[in-house]
């Protein structure tokens, strides 16, 4: 593996690497389309919402200059009465995938959770997402309940769990 980065993006960023952000998220689900919004501005909205519902949770993977996966993390998200770390958003380009690119992305957005105080993390992953579901049940998430084409994944953290 080249240098990875991984860097948050400040307003002027964003912005500026938002059309980079959406390609990366067109082509993450070239296989599984299904799963993504398909019209480039309702992409473009939904990846400024992330950003902005926790910017130091959106975190870019850089390798020589190129964005090659991102991950969306709201480290106050509430749910059940607590709060939580919520992962809204994780990929990795294809072209980059089994190279550890993925585990350093998503270890570095558990961690973020854990240091704003977060004993649980959840997600939602699509049922034929199989890749996905193998790759969160090895990092200790459950699957909790499933909302149609979606499976709700749990992880209890606490200070033994750090990545």
């Amino acid at each position: 593996m080249d240098t990875l980065l991984i860097i948050t993006l400040n307003g002027e960023e964003f912005e500026k690497w938002k059309e980079e952000l959406v390609t990366l998220y067109v082509r993450a689900y070239e296989n599984l389309p299904e799963y993504r919004y398909h019209h480039p501005e309702k992409i473009r909205e939904y990846l400024s919402w992330l950003w902005h519902g926790d910017p130091e949770g959106f975190m870019v993977a850089m390798e020589k200059g190129v964005s090659i996966g991102f991950i969306s993390i709201h480290g106050a998200w509430e749910k059940e009465g607590e709060v939580w770390g919520e992962v809204h958003e994780f990929v990795v380009h294809p072209d980059y995938r089994k190279r550890g690119i993925g585990t350093t992305l998503f270890e570095t957005a558990l961690k973020y959770a854990q240091e704003k105080g977060r004993t649980k993390c959840g997600l939602w992953v699509g049922v034929k997402n199989e890749e996905a579901l193998a790759f969160y049940r090895k990092r200790g998430f459950i699957p909790r309940e499933q909302w149609g084409k979606w499976i709700r994944m749990v992880k209890e953290m606490n200070g033994d769990d750090a990545p």
